[in-house]
């Protein structure tokens, strides 16, 4: 996978968080970022690997992102792995 089949992958992983206002408002919560900030957040690099992870610490959300994605939840950490620094896994 590319990092620009994963930035793609990964908003549309976003584009799912936003369908689902629950989990769009906790991780609007968790980065302080505004829903007119995610326009901008969005260009900005890391951002994308930052969605990913978040949507990674719940299997639920794993295997609702992916399947409206169209890929397999063990995917997804494929795209995290070929996302901008997303080959160092950072867990504290």
């Amino acid at each position: 996978m590319t990092p620009s089949e994963a930035e793609a992958y990964a908003l549309k992983v976003l584009t799912w968080m936003a369908s689902e206002p629950d989990i769009l408002g906790q991780f609007l919560g968790a980065t302080g970022l505004a829903l007119t900030d995610l326009t901008d957040a969005a260009a900005g690099s890391g951002f994308f690997l930052g969605v990913i992870d978040f949507v990674m610490q719940r299997d639920d959300w794993v295997i609702a992102a992916a399947a409206e994605i169209g890929l397999r939840p063990e995917d997804l950490q494929s795209v995290r792995i070929a996302l901008p620094g997303g080959a160092e896994a950072h867990w504290t």
